[in-house]
């Protein structure tokens, strides 16, 4: 009996390591050990995402990443790509991958020999030393969870990397941490956003440790009119006071001493040949105004030079010599805004060289000097003016910034130093649409039209994704992009005005056949001819982010429409008008001998508003689309 006991004793025994066992292997990265709440609107969870950057000095650092991905269905793939980019300043160590299953069980350790190691030169460039470290994982089995961990060895710290846990929606985060270290005494600087919890220090005699963390953060879902994600996610930027990169030591404490930094950088880079300087002062000499002698030079460099990318270690930063892209012909956005700082000095114009952070992302983190720049434009301040230059498009309009640079915090590198300026700003009514359409509807229904629409200011860009390119390229994207169906282009043609608010002109002429739907004795047409709104913001049952709209416009429409001689109009609509935070609609028709006059007249205005008027964009929006959607009725004679 009591060896019967043993050996029961000593089976349970058996058993419960087993399992203990079993479950230990299971419990790295295992689905079960993940709670409902992070799968909400996931497509995947960051397992783990830990970063370590020592700061060595103010040349050299290391950085130390752990992190761990689960993927739980096909559409959060992407999230699983391994990708590193280095360069001849970062130098990447030891990465190591692991694939998990499920049951957090590995199932892959991936070789070295299966990361690919390619160029990441753009297309447009001819000078990078930019590279990137790829891996991604053939999986099709789902949830698996993928392990890397790495490091980088920095050489040269103009720039801190910043600490973003929440980068992109649908992502859900269970722990994500970033820790710097730093020698005792050294001196940076950091800016905490949108956190619940801030810094925790240990400080000693040697070394200082700062460490932020976040745990268990639901996914987002992307919502219209949202701002950009780090605007209202956990973020920690980073920078250091002194730096030196290549040699080039500088301090960024203040915008001013950044500042001065480029202007040592830039120093003796504006030299050109003695030939280009005798051909500006003759391209000028009849030039009555200062604006007029920059627009002519602005437009000698516009034909003379192109794009090309130049991102090798300091030239990250520093321009080619303006020497070098007029023998050439080309540089980057460095080179090619220093190049036409030179050509302006020679005809006697001073100018600043301006460093930007481009795209759709507007907001600089003004009170926070720091490497926040990807993009270098010119500015011209004047007496009663100033002009702003963009340096790498050959087509783009004098004076014309558009939205790629427009409306934004930037940094004007003076000779006293840096200084924070703002660039252009293009309001209602600078940015103008207005159409005037012919419309002829024959008694089976079909339209045939003329519309002469003008794009002005920010709408000029429009239409000017079309005049660079062929006839036949111009027929496609107008064929991809008009709402009508079942058209036909009859002919069409593009011209436009180079002004400092440019203007682009489109003339169209169309058949649609069917445009008026006839039932019986009664026609129905559609009022809103080339114009009309469709969309409608998702409902939500709690939106809990601002709502942002960047960009005002204008838009007049009108279109006359001639009627088929045996119909009488049954019903006309009635005016409609109606405002809001958001803009203004208004639309009337009347009647004049046979032809029915539509003119819709839309305003969308430019602001940040509260979550709690969320309901109300969507009701203005219900309302724009149900004024753009009615018709005029007619009835047999």
């Amino acid at each position: 009996m009591n060896k019967l006991k043993i050996v029961f004793f000593l089976g349970v025994i058996f058993v419960a390591c087993a399992f203990s066992t079993f479950a230990a292997k299971k419990q790295k990265y295992a689905i079960y050990d993940i709670p409902d709440e992070l799968k909400e609107n996931a497509y995947a969870l960051v397992r783990q995402d830990s970063k370590t950057f020592t700061v060595k000095s103010i040349g050299k650092a290391t950085l130390e990443i752990k992190y761990a991905i689960t993927i739980f269905k096909s559409n959060g793939d992407e999230y699983a790509d391994f990708v590193a980019f280095y360069d001849k300043l970062m130098k990447i160590n030891d990465i190591k991958i692991k694939i998990y299953n499920a049951y957090g069980e590995v199932i892959e350790n991936v070789k070295s020999g299966d990361i690919r190691d390619y160029s990441a030169v753009a297309g447009y460039s001819l000078y990078e030393d930019n590279r990137v470290k790829v891996y991604e994982p053939a999986v099709n089995t789902y949830p698996y969870t993928l392990e890397y961990e790495y490091s980088m060895d920095y050489d040269g710290l103009l720039h801190y990397p910043a600490w973003r846990p929440i980068f992109t929606y649908n992502l859900a985060v269970e722990k994500s941490d970033f820790t710097i270290k730093t020698p005792s005494g050294f001196k940076f600087r950091y800016k905490e956003d949108n956190l619940d919890e801030r810094v925790s220090k240990n400080l000693d005699d040697e070394n200082s440790t700062y460490t932020w963390s976040i745990s268990n953060v639901k996914a987002l879902q992307k919502l219209d009119f949202t701002p950009q994600l780090y605007q209202y996610t956990p973020v920690v930027y980073f920078a250091p006071n002194d730096f030196e990169i290549e040699g080039y030591a500088g301090n960024m404490e203040n915008w001013n001493s950044f500042g001065k930094w480029f202007n040592v950088l830039n120093k003796g880079l504006d030299e050109l040949p003695e030939s280009t300087k005798a051909k500006l002062l003759e391209l000028t000499k009849d030039e009555d105004t200062e604006v007029g002698k920059i627009q002519k030079v602005y437009e000698y460099m516009q034909e003379r030079t192109r794009y090309v990318s130049i991102q090798v270690g300091i030239g990250g930063w520093r321009p080619f010599p303006a020497s070098v892209v007029d023998d050439v012909g080309y540089g980057d956005c460095k080179a090619l805004s220093m190049y036409m700082k030179s050509l302006l000095k020679v005809v006697g114009v001073e100018s600043n060289y301006v460093l930007v952070k481009a795209k759709n992302d507007r907001n600089l983190n003004s009170d926070f000097p720091s490497t926040q720049f990807n993009h270098a434009i010119l500015c011209v301040p004047l007496e009663n003016d100033t002009i702003w230059l963009e340096c790498t498009n050959q087509t783009i309009p004098f004076g014309f910034l558009g939205d790629f640079t427009d409306d934004r915090d930037v940094l004007l590198i003076t000779e006293d130093g840096g200084k924070i300026a703002h660039t252009e700003v293009y309001g209602i009514k600078e940015n103008t649409l207005h159409s005037i359409t012919n419309v002829t509807i024959s008694e089976a229904g079909t339209a045939s039209s003329r519309s002469v629409t003008k794009y002005r200011g920010l709408q000029y860009e429009f239409a000017d994704s079309y005049l660079t390119i062929s006839r036949e390229d111009q027929k496609k994207r107008l064929n991809k992009n008009i709402q009508l169906s079942n058209f036909e282009i009859n002919d069409f043609s593009f011209s436009q005005k180079k002004l400092r608010i440019p203007e682009a002109v489109r003339q169209l002429d169309l058949t649609v056949k069917k445009y008026a739907s006839v039932s019986g004795k009664r026609m129905f047409i559609p009022l809103n001819y080339l114009n009309r709104v469709t969309f409608i913001p998702e409902e939500l049952e709690n939106r809990n982010t601002n709502i942002h709209i960047s960009t005002p416009y204008h838009d007049i429409d009108t279109v006359i429409y001639q009627l088929p001689e045996n119909y009488d109009i049954e019903y006309m609509p009635a005016d409609i008008s109606f405002t809001s935070d958001f803009g203004e609609y208004s639309m009337k028709v009347y009647q004049e001998e046979n032809k029915i006059y539509y003119i819709r007249d839309r305003k969308k205005f430019k602001g940040v508003f509260p979550p709690e008027k969320y309901e109300e964009l969507r009701s203005f929006y219900k309302k724009i689309v149900k004024s753009d959607a009615i018709k005029l009725v007619l009835v047999k004679k």
